[in-house]
């Protein structure tokens, strides 16, 4: 949906005094009428005047959307076990890898086996390139895609299987080591980000991911970002 049809749909629900019946409410109301989590965000951020970055929360662990993540949770062990009776399966955690460095806008420190991209280039330079939310084998189901490109401009992409491909650009700029400035018209106001490298595990084994400091996942999405190409 474009940012103008939800300002209008935001505007209509405050003059209704959504903002007086609770975000969970609010939010159960968006879900029944198809709207996506991007988008309940963003609905959320206007209604209540709360920046992406607050909303996301809110909306991801309503119980509208926790309920949706049990079951997409069991659909996605019944997925696993379908692969292992092909014959896939998961590299065992016993794997070697080699050894890296997990870097944070601090500084670089020494970390468990995992693969990484270039950390510190990303830290100083910025995430340029593609990348996609690391959920491991859930990606065939719904994931994201962001691509930073070197001219300060972006585009994220998420895809569900009940939703289709949303698309969102914005632009981004280094602030300092370590510090990203996001700000997409879509997604309301421009937000500061702290990037962290860390270890993260899904059911296709262990690998480095860019991640928010203090967030599970990154800007306005639930999982931290893998990197998959150049932009």
């Amino acid at each position: 949906m474009l940012r103008n049809e939800l300002d209008l749909l935001s505007a209509n629900l405050i003059e209704q005094g959504a903002g007086e019946s609770g975000t969970a409410d609010l939010i159960a109301a968006l879900k029944r009428d198809g709207r996506s989590m991007l988008e309940s965000v963003y609905v959320v951020s206007k209604v209540f005047s709360l920046s992406p970055a607050d909303a996301k929360p809110a909306v991801a662990t309503s119980p509208s959307w926790v309920e949706e993540s049990k079951e997409h949770e069991r659909f996605h062990e019944k997925l696993i076990e379908e692969f292992e009776h092909e014959g896939w399966s998961p590299a065992p955690a016993s794997d070697p890898a080699p050894a890296v460095s997990t870097a944070t806008a601090s500084g670089t420190m020494r970390h468990m086996n995992t693969a990484a991209p270039d950390m510190d280039g990303v830290l100083d330079r910025g995430p340029v390139g593609r990348w996609r939310t690391a959920c491991g084998t859930a990606v065939v189901l719904v994931g994201e895609e962001v691509v930073f490109a070197p001219d300060g401009t972006g585009v994220l992409h998420t895809r569900s299987v009940a939703f289709g491909t949303e698309v969102l650009e914005f632009r981004w700029r280094m602030l300092g080591r370590g510090r990203l400035w996001i700000e997409s018209e879509d997604a309301g106001e421009g937000v500061p980000i702290l990037l962290e490298f860390r270890a993260h595990e899904t059911d296709t084994g262990r690998q480095t991911v860019l991640a928010e400091a203090g967030q599970d996942g990154f800007w306005i999405l639930l999982d931290p970002l893998e990197r998959v190409g150049d932009a």
